[in-house]
């Protein structure tokens, strides 16, 4: 303190009587003047905000898409069967009845097999009265078999939608001897029961099996609103930050890993399967993978895209 009175001291007396003053430098570090350490200006993170139900325009649908993933190296289930793994992040906003589910889904009607619902997951938040008019919801990991919400946790209980809090989550999609189950994580690091989804529940596999075995008309891996928005208005409703995305089945140790640092690939098997990401939104219009695949998602609706939000980390 004492040194630093001093330097003070002597840079006034230079300036009063206009002697000239030597060049601060500059370090790659931060600036240092007369020994006071200035650090370096903090990069933002940005988000993606997504409309809720109520927001205007009402009649317009708000997503980045995919399209025919299964024709480039992320079917459903995987390449080969071998498992798929999505990891990002969320921040959600109070909504009324459902929300947009991610991420893969049919990209034209939900009932596209002979009536029925087919080929999709995703993780969202569920109304708890089961309506469109609900206002409280639980998580969900809608589908793995036709027209099911799996709401219950590895607990036995239902995990509580709180709005304004930064989500870590994953989803996690196994594929074995025809079974096929999912694991929705649902807060990041955690993998205790009751912050994970298994759909379909422990004892009833044989019920996906069926399931999943065809692609749609057109598939679609989407972030943002249902691609039947316009009769349910299921939006996203929220932020959407940092994403991974995965052609593989990862461990749960490499999901908490990979989880735990989303502006890089951290493990080994995520460097190999990384199918595409994103560290930063520097744009609304920067859909293209920050690994060097060159994959690029689109907006549905180019005349309807998001809004870019900042957080400083």
């Amino acid at each position: 303190m004492i040194k630093l009175i001093k330097r003070l001291a002597l840079f006034l007396a230079l300036l009063l009587q206009g002697a000239p003053l030597e060049p601060i430098p500059v370090h790659a570090a931060g600036n240092q003047l007369l020994g006071v350490y200035a650090p370096p200006a903090i990069v933002p993170q940005n988000r993606l905000r997504f409309l809720a139900s109520g927001d205007a325009p009402a009649s317009a649908y708000y997503a980045i898409r995919y399209r025919n993933p299964q024709n480039d190296g992320m079917p459903i289930w995987g390449p080969s069967n071998r498992g798929v793994t999505y990891i990002w992040e969320r921040i959600t906003r109070q909504n009324t009845g459902y929300y947009g589910a991610s991420p893969w889904w049919s990209d034209s009607l939900f009932l596209w097999d002979a009536g029925a619902s087919n080929s999709y997951y995703g993780v969202c938040p569920y109304p708890q009265d089961h309506t469109g008019s609900g206002t409280t919801h639980w998580w969900e990991l809608s589908g793995m078999s036709a027209g099911t919400d799996n709401l219950d946790t590895k607990a036995a209980t239902n995990k509580v939608v709180v709005h304004g809090g930064l989500l870590t989550q994953a989803l996690r999609v196994t594929y074995s001897s025809g079974t096929k189950i999912g694991y929705a994580y649902l807060a990041l690091p955690s993998m205790a029961d009751s912050n994970v989804i298994q759909g379909p529940i422990a004892g009833n596999e044989a019920n996906s099996i069926p399931f999943g075995n065809s692609n749609p008309p057109s598939a679609g891996i989407n972030f943002g609103d249902s691609y039947w928005w316009d009769s349910d208005y299921e939006r996203f409703a929220g932020d959407l930050g940092r994403i991974k995305i995965f052609n593989n089945l990862l461990s749960e140790a490499d999901v908490v890993s990979e989880s735990g640092d989303m502006s890089r690939l951290v493990t080994s098997a995520g460097q190999t399967y990384i199918w595409w990401g994103k560290t930063n939104w520097r744009t609304v219009d920067d859909l293209t993978d920050d690994y060097g695949s060159g994959r690029a998602f689109q907006w549905v609706d180019a005349s309807h895209k998001a809004t870019l939000t900042q957080w400083y980390p």
